[in-house]
């Protein structure tokens, strides 16, 4: 059981419960209750859809010659012979049927508009290193993810509460979708010489190492930004500029990035991580925060 739950990688649930949070936040701001069990059901499918993708994707990366020993370092169960390929791939896909079964559960309560996310969601978790042309492999896996764990998961959450559809639901996960991208970012920069020995295409290699710091940089600016539009064109609260207490760390981050690279680029994916994390959550509260402020 230890073996499975680390397979899962639950460190990375927090990217799948962000924008739950920050969906859910934005209905409570506009109509000032949330369903706590509706709520609570939305980030289990989301956790699930979460670990799928992880599970699929560990698979993937092992039939695609992408993990070695050396590489896989967080995802090291199929390399070392701990688990079997077979096993891993059923237990991806078990996970996402439970999400599926979540789904039509919220389709017949809630409304169809859930089917049109939930195959989206389906299709961006099987296909990420699975399927007959796995979209990560094809070096777009970044921008993405910054679509399928961002405005794709904060509008179905919104959805969910209020059986509406509204643009500023898929506008309002625009900080923390360019700072989950960064993650998956980091990542590839970290392994570009693995990517480029497996034979697959990633953005960073594209870029390169210098090109693709400075992607990373503007992908933390974007982030700071576009929380600040967002405030001024009043989508969002004022309170929402809370998560801007995180900007010297922002900084922090970017400037030993630029300066000591080799020093920061093996721990920068859990140092994003935790980011995205602490971010996502100030920006949930702020948001939720209006409700005081009307």
């Amino acid at each position: 059981m230890k073996k499975w739950f680390i397979a899962t990688r639950p460190w990375s649930y927090t990217a799948a419960s962000v924008p739950v949070l920050a969906g859910t936040a934005f209905a409570f701001w506009q109509q000032e209750t949330i369903h706590v069990w509706l709520f609570l059901l939305t980030l289990f499918g989301a956790i699930l859809f979460q670990t799928s993708t992880n599970l699929f994707n560990t698979y993937g990366d092992y039939k695609k010659g992408v993990d070695t020993i050396q590489s896989a370092t967080t995802c090291p169960q199929l390399v070392t012979g701990q688990m079997t390929p077979s096993s891993m791939y059923k237990a991806g896909l078990f996970a996402l049927i439970l999400t599926i079964l979540i789904g039509f559960y919220l389709v017949y309560t809630i409304g169809l508009w859930i089917l049109f996310f939930g195959i989206i969601g389906v299709l961006g978790a099987y296909c990420y290193t699975t399927g007959p042309s796995p979209y990560k492999f094809w070096g777009v896996g970044s921008i993405f993810v910054f679509f399928l764990m961002g405005p794709l998961m904060t509008a179905p959450s919104y959805y969910i509460q209020t059986t509406q559809l509204n643009a500023n639901a898929f506008l309002i996960a625009a900080p923390i979708s360019f700072l989950v991208s960064a993650i998956l970012h980091v990542n590839d920069l970290r392994d570009i010489n693995h990517d480029q020995n497996a034979g697959i295409q990633t953005l960073a290699i594209w870029l390169q190492l210098n090109r693709g710091i400075y992607h990373y940089v503007a992908l933390c600016i974007g982030t700071v930004f576009s929380t600040i539009l967002l405030v001024l064109f009043y989508i969002v609260p004022v309170t929402a500029l809370l998560p801007l207490i995180l900007i010297p760390k922002i900084f922090n981050i970017c400037k030993k990035l630029v300066k000591d690279t080799d020093s920061i680029l093996v721990p920068l994916e859990s140092i994003t991580a935790k980011l995205h994390f602490e971010y996502g959550i100030l920006w949930a509260i702020g948001i939720a925060l209006g409700f005081f402020y009307k």
